[in-house]
């Protein structure tokens, strides 16, 4: 089994994995695929706020140092999604 099928099953056995979302968001950002992998942060930080690296990832990909002014406008597009 390769590791993105494993990130799959456990998203579909458990879609409250934080974790699992994390990792196969990374997977779309290695590739650039940052709309996917937006949408993976979005769902992990929505299942655990308090995963920092999580959030690095997020902002990055998000690009917020050219879009968001304000690290508090980026926290409330987030939770905003919820």
């Amino acid at each position: 089994m390769t590791s993105k099928t494993s990130i799959l099953l456990i998203i579909q056995q458990n879609p409250g994995d934080a974790v699992a979302y994390y990792r196969r968001g990374n997977a779309y950002k290695k590739t650039k695929n940052y709309n996917r992998a937006l949408q993976d942060y979005s769902t992990s930080i929505k299942n655990t706020a308090a995963f920092s690296d999580l959030l690095n990832s997020y902002f990055f990909v998000h690009g917020w140092e050219e879009k968001i002014p304000s690290v508090r406008e980026a926290m409330d597009d987030v939770y905003s999604a919820r």
